[in-house]
């Protein structure tokens, strides 16, 4: 339950983010510069993160199979608190110039979380019911993509898409506790897994 309250809150927090992220850059930041247009400048931002993303997910991946899964754990969590600050940043930042490092800086923490987590939740889920965990989780995520981009979106006509942005940001934080509490972590301390010592490319 409390994993799926986290996929919940990770579909919430997305959904804002994903429709606003550009509006945020054109309207109130003034991207593109130098009188470039929209389609150009968005379209070498889109190429120059999905480059990111790629590389990043790569690396992940080669990482994933040399790394302790409480080493995991604990980067999970990590990084689920590091978007939360990164899209903050984004939506605080003065200028698009200094807007573009938390948004590639997000785009990359998102990268190498998802893998991550695949690995975690394959690893920790029997394979009788393998399915209908992934499943679940990914209906989770869809309901609050449903309900958080409602949210999102009034907030972001009532006082600006910054701060529209930021309540996304803040849907972030309860799922990365959510996530916390579903991986074990209570006070520091982590619940170890019927073996410590296995790996994920034993799994």
């Amino acid at each position: 339950m409390t994993l799926l309250c986290a996929e919940f809150f990770w579909g919430a927090a997305s959904e804002g983010s994903d429709r606003l992220s550009d509006a945020h850059l054109l309207i109130d930041l003034r991207f593109p510069p130098f009188g470039i247009t929209p389609v150009v400048a968005f379209g070498a931002l889109s190429l120059a993160a999905t480059i990111v993303i790629i590389i990043t997910a790569q690396l992940t991946r080669r990482a994933v199979r040399r790394l302790d899964e409480r080493v995991v754990s604990r980067s999970l969590v990590a990084l689920q608190l590091l978007r939360v600050g990164g899209r903050a940043a984004f939506a605080l930042a003065p200028t698009w110039a200094v807007a573009l490092l938390p948004y590639f800086f997000e785009s990359m923490i998102r990268a190498s979380f998802y893998p991550l987590f695949n690995a975690w939740l394959i690893r920790r889920t029997e394979e009788g019911v393998r399915a209908t965990v992934l499943s679940t989780t990914s209906v989770a995520n869809a309901l609050g993509q449903v309900m958080g981009g409602p949210i999102s979106g009034a907030i972001g006509n009532l006082y600006g898409i910054p701060a529209a942005l930021l309540s996304s940001a803040a849907l972030l934080f309860p799922g990365a506790l959510f996530f916390a509490r579903a991986n074990g972590l209570r006070g520091g301390a982590i619940r170890a897994p019927d073996n410590p010592e296995a790996r994920f490319a034993n799994g």
